[in-house]
């Protein structure tokens, strides 16, 4: 769950010259003034640029909701990979305390009992679900049978404590494992009314106090309230999160040029998708440390103070050529009409206005031209 805050961002325009990729704001309706300009009469040559369509748009800042995760154990924290800013997951071991190793599971609800072999309810379901997202062999029929014992031997087989016991195990040679299997046999007759009684108890897969639920798939930590070696009370808060930003969203508009986009800030940048979302860490932390965010989070009505130097633009320019003001003629908009001269033919070509710098005007086309009309006539042909 995010909480949304929206704020005004006013996307730089950036334009250094030709050869290198412009960012511009366009108005559909109104010509630039620049095209206003005369120039010289007579074909004349044009260069080719790239344009990204940077725009000026209002973005939404998702903040991820505070939560606490609490474990149901009590003693002391030997083991901690708790640190603000990382990420918990889950099929994570974030925690152990005393000799049990916490792992941390998405599941659709909070555990409230251990899942022994046999059992039965939406609980297990849930727990099924969350180790096929693990990419174990289970499906979700609410027991728990044996693919399901079996997918939670080999999670558990993967904890910190399980792992380093394995490899702290002394290798054993065949006169030790001979040895052990009679002293085995000899104990076996001892030890039969226990393994009978141990028998009539289902084996429990994962225990109640083994686990940390996650109401998400994964969360970033915002706060470690419990340290290494501190005493920790079972149902306390153990693990803090949320709070952080989470997700920016911008609304594309409907004329922008179509292509994969990018939003920027200096030299951090990520990709958003085709809704104008995007969830770039580098991009939300670089953000989410800006005196403008800051800003923008302090106030009621969730307008920021000053404008955020952020860009939504496309991730790869696309070509445009520089043509003097007075070669185009029939705008409506955003679009208009060139005379292209092709050696001694003239062929009156659509462009769509991309930008207009200093008394130039970038525009696309297909096929880009060489050469155009630099004032065409009232009497120029319309183009299609």
């Amino acid at each position: 769950m995010t909480v949304r805050v929206r704020a005004v961002i006013l996307i730089a325009v950036a334009a250094a010259g030709l050869g290198v990729c412009l960012g511009a704001v366009f108005a559909p309706g109104s010509a630039p003034a620049t095209l206003k300009r005369p120039a010289a009469q007579g074909v004349v040559e044009v260069e080719r640029s790239g344009a990204a369509d940077a725009r000026q748009l209002a973005v939404e800042f998702e903040v991820a909701q505070a939560r606490t995760l609490a474990a149901q154990v009590s003693g002391t924290v030997v083991r901690s990979d708790c640190t603000p800013g990382d990420v918990i997951e889950s099929g994570d071991y974030p925690a152990q305390v005393d000799g049990t190793d916490l792992v941390a599971l998405h599941l659709p609800a909070p555990p409230w009992r251990d899942f022994a072999a046999g059992t039965t309810g939406p609980d297990v379901a849930g727990l099924q679900e969350a180790l096929a997202a693990l990419g174990h062999d289970v499906s979700a029929s609410g027991t728990l049978d044996a693919p399901t014992m079996a997918a939670l031997a080999a999670l558990k087989a993967g904890s910190p404590a399980a792992t380093a016991a394995d490899s702290a195990a002394p290798e054993t040679d065949s006169a030790a494992t001979e040895a052990g299997g009679a002293v085995s046999e000899a104990g076996s007759a001892g030890t039969g009314a226990e393994s009978a009684a141990s028998a009539a108890e289902p084996a429990v897969g994962l225990g109640l106090a083994q686990l940390l639920w996650l109401p998400e798939p994964s969360l970033t930590v915002s706060a470690c309230p419990v340290a290494l070696g501190a005493r920790y009370e079972a149902g306390t808060p153990l693990v803090e999160t949320g709070g952080n930003l989470a997700a920016i969203k911008v609304e594309p508009p409907a004329d922008a040029v179509a292509g994969a986009r990018i939003l920027s800030t200096g030299d951090i940048e990520g990709a958003v998708d085709a809704s104008g979302r995007s969830t770039a860490p580098d991009l939300l932390a670089a953000i989410e440390s800006s005196r403008w965010f800051t800003a923008a989070s302090a106030t009621t009505s969730g307008e920021a103070a000053e404008a955020l130097p952020i860009e939504w633009r496309l991730a790869e320019p696309i070509p445009v050529v520089a043509l003097p003001p007075g070669a185009l003629y029939a705008i409506d908009g955003d679009t208009a009409c060139v005379l292209a001269a092709d050696g001694s033919a003239i062929t009156p070509l659509a462009v769509r206005i991309m930008a207009s710098q200093l008394g130039t005007t970038y525009a696309a086309a297909d096929p880009l031209p060489t050469r155009v009309e630099s004032r065409p006539g009232p009497d120029a042909p319309p183009c299609t």
